[in-house]
């Protein structure tokens, strides 16, 4: 695959190693802990005649096998969460297939929820805000310069991604302080 060579990995059980050894530094930096379920992100998944799903492209509309997964993903989800815990979901700006079904999951478990925008595809599409926000209050979180710091140090953990994403480590760090400075911190939305 592309994203392979992209990745600087060989083949799908290095990306799911690399991804899962990524998602704990991060989580490390903040003192979070990881649960991994055994759906495949989208590149992935494939149809019962053995066809990739996604093959070209992962910022489109799901996949007709693909119209309950997010049933499937918000079981996975009841079954890790406690009635306590705060449920935070991407917005689905910029439409990644995997975004996607997971805010509709987290829209399934009749919780009240949280939202992020999604970065990078914000920066590069934020007319799509507005219309992903509809009925969302929005609340401003001042993070401090050392907060920033880890949010930077959170997104470089995902070493094999920000090639892709954002060319070089700098320039992430560049566009993440300019969201930083642009909003005093980070904004998220949340249901009534």
């Amino acid at each position: 695959m592309a994203c392979h060579q992209q990745w600087g990995l060989n083949s799908s059980e290095e990306v799911v190693a690399a991804r899962r050894s990524e998602n704990q530094a991060a989580a490390g930096l903040v003192g979070a802990e990881i649960v991994n379920f055994s759906i495949p992100d989208c590149i992935y998944r494939r149809a019962p005649t053995g066809e990739l799903l996604y093959p070209e492209e992962v910022f489109v509309p799901v996949h007709p096998i693909d119209r309950n997964l997010d049933n499937e993903i918000a079981v996975a989800l009841n079954t890790e969460l406690l009635p306590d815990d705060r449920i935070v979901s991407p917005l689905a700006i910029g439409s990644h297939v995997d975004h996607l079904l997971t805010r509709r999951a987290a829209e399934r478990l009749g919780r009240p929820l949280w939202f992020y925008a999604d970065i990078p595809y914000l920066l590069t599409q934020n007319e799509l805000l507005a219309p992903a926000t509809v009925d969302l209050n929005e609340t401003r979180l001042t993070i401090t310069k050392r907060g920033l710091g880890c949010w930077q140090n959170g997104i470089s953990s995902y070493r094999s991604q920000i090639l892709m994403l954002f060319e070089t480590r700098k320039k992430m760090q560049d566009a993440i302080c300019l969201y930083w400075q642009s909003h005093h911190g980070i904004r998220l939305w949340h249901t009534a």
